[in-house]
């Protein structure tokens, strides 16, 4: 029986070699191209490993395995909000209670225990900064900067390899098609204009 709470895993067909599968398996979790060849058993040089993951069988099973993740971990998140119910809007409300707390100090209360309407006046600079913090990132007001792959990856690639990485990246993330044609005009635009 279905309560609604439950996620559905689309079982995907493996490739028939073990070591493929598993070098994809390594390289849709984030391993870099040379790791994840090494990983599964292939031995060579990284070119072997560039050329392995550039084939169109390789490259869409990594993809699959990605946008599966990124369906199933949205659903979990969808899932895991229901089960709370939180929305944004109670997280904001919640976020700005504890902002005034934090700035304004504790509430005094008299001998009953009931609050006064004053308050302690001990200011805890931290958690105001952080509820601003987790407040603007519900906003959008900042920016999250994040490596993917190892150090370096990304300055042993060629334009295609670069090209390609970032074509994959921005299908298992969902953007649209369009959205990643136009990233690749604008890097593309701005290589030639360094070439000049």
């Amino acid at each position: 029986m279905d309560n609604g709470n439950s996620v559905v895993i689309n079982e995907m067909p493996q490739l028939t070699d073990p070591r493929w599968e598993k070098a994809c398996q390594l390289r849709a979790n984030g391993g870099d191209i040379y790791a994840s060849y090494q990983g599964s058993g292939f031995n060579g040089k990284p070119c072997h490993a560039t050329r392995f993951f550039k084939t169109d069988v390789i490259r869409a099973r990594v993809s699959e395995i990605q946008n599966d993740r990124f369906q199933n971990e949205r659903k979990v998140t969808e899932i895991a909000v229901k089960k709370a119910a939180l929305d944004e809007s109670w997280i904001i409300e919640r976020t700005k209670y504890v902002i005034e707390l934090a700035l304004r100090g504790n509430p005094l209360r008299d001998a009953q225990g009931q609050a006064t309407g004053q308050f302690d006046g001990k200011v805890n600079l931290r958690a105001a900064t952080d509820a601003l913090r987790l407040a603007s990132d519900f906003k959008g007001m900042r920016i999250q900067r994040h490596e993917i792959g190892a150090p370096g990856d990304f300055a042993r690639m060629t334009d295609d390899e670069l090209d390609d990485s970032l074509v994959q990246t921005a299908q298992a993330l969902g953007l649209p098609e369009e959205a990643v044609g136009k990233l690749l005009t604008y890097r593309n635009g701005k290589l030639d204009e360094a070439a000049e």
